[in-house]
């Protein structure tokens, strides 16, 4: 008998990616490059926790939006928003660098670092992706908990 076949649905690990959710999230993270863009184009000089705070803002979203949805599986997702996030900034810094400043730079013009920024956002999608499945279990034990409390006598 496999084991498998008897396993109820909420003890399966669910692997279904959001993939709209995916695609928006890793485009919206996209403010981050195109804000340091803007900014270095305007010659503004920013403070260097600036893009540090974006980062933790724009995680702050992922985690929100991913973890208060039930119907996926918040680390996949978040993983391919990595994914689709480091497909971004690779193509943007191809279109822009040669535009802005003449010559293609980033990733396109040194390969080798293509494997590392993927890695890196999927690492990325990974922490934020656990760290919204966390959110997804805290609210499903409240609503257990509230529906309990209800029930009661």
């Amino acid at each position: 008998m496999n084991s498998t076949t008897h396993t109820s649905p909420a003890k399966r690990v669910r692997l279904r990616v959001a993939w709209a959710m995916a695609i928006t999230l890793g485009l919206a993270a996209l403010v981050r490059p195109l804000s340091r863009i803007i900014t270095a184009q305007l010659g503004i000089e920013l403070d260097a926790i600036v893009p540090l705070l974006t980062t933790l803002a724009i995680s702050v979203v992922w985690i929100l939006v991913a973890g208060l949805r039930d119907r996926h599986n918040p680390l996949a997702t978040l993983m391919a928003a990595g994914a689709v996030y480091a497909v971004g900034a690779t193509l943007v810094s191809a279109v822009l660098s040669p535009v802005l400043d003449g010559t293609l730079a980033g990733p396109l013009a040194h390969p080798m670092m293509i494997p590392m920024l993927i890695v890196t956002n999927l690492v990325w999608g990974a922490i934020t992706g656990v760290i919204a499945m966390a959110v997804q279990r805290i609210r499903r034990n409240g609503r257990v908990h509230r529906r309990a409390d209800e029930d009661a006598p």
